[in-house]
């Protein structure tokens, strides 16, 4: 539910913003919702009982966002805009 309110709000993003969105400002707002998604996780893991708290594996609950090229640079990548050619 959470991937589709996200995927609603960059629809949006893009059709207010139109083409001049840069790359870089997709992945920091990548970035930032998806840490809002993992502060969201670790208050509602706060909320269950301490015996389901400890059998909960941190490190599997923390989503981590990679961004893959097959370019050297990621730079080259984020500094152009959203419907440009690399």
């Amino acid at each position: 539910m959470a991937g589709l309110r996200t995927l609603e709000y960059y629809i949006r993003y893009l059709g207010s913003n139109g083409p001049n969105i840069s790359r870089r400002n997709i992945w920091e707002n990548v970035l930032k919702v998806v840490e809002e998604h993992n502060h969201t996780r670790h208050r509602r893991d706060l909320c269950k009982p301490p015996e389901v708290q400890a059998n909960l594996i941190r490190a599997n609950r923390v989503q981590r966002p990679i961004l893959l090229t097959s370019m050297d640079s990621p730079d080259y990548v984020l500094n152009g805009h959203v419907f440009e050619g690399i």
